[in-house]
């Protein structure tokens, strides 16, 4: 808490996040985010952070970077890759910078 305080201290605001079995509650974090004004999120997380929105459902859009070269030993995969976009989403465009390819897929409308 007194790290809550420092921070709060040098201006910083903090939103201390809903825990439901341990981890964040996401749709609850959102709607703390949007009553601060914010309206749009870009998740870079780890493999877990991002299975997490992917399974909420929170998820409106897909940016997947595929490179060449693998990152290291002891790396976590991605949870998605080219071959396992979640259903409902749809390649809207891509685009290659040198070997590596940058696919963006969005959230079919209902």
């Amino acid at each position: 808490m007194d790290k809550v305080i420092e921070l709060k201290n040098v201006g910083v605001s903090v939103i201390q996040g809903e825990l439901v079995g341990g981890r964040i509650a996401l749709p609850e974090l959102l709607n703390d985010l949007a009553e601060t004004g914010i309206s749009s999120l870009f998740v870079e997380g780890g493999a877990q952070t991002v299975r997490s929105f992917l399974e909420a459902e929170l998820v409106d859009e897909i940016v997947l970077f595929t490179g060449v070269r693998k990152i290291g030993t002891g790396g976590i995969a991605s949870p998605l890759t080219r071959n396992n976009i979640p259903s409902g989403f749809t390649l809207a465009r891509s685009e290659q910078f040198g070997d590596d390819m940058l696919d963006v897929y969005t959230r079919e409308q209902k």
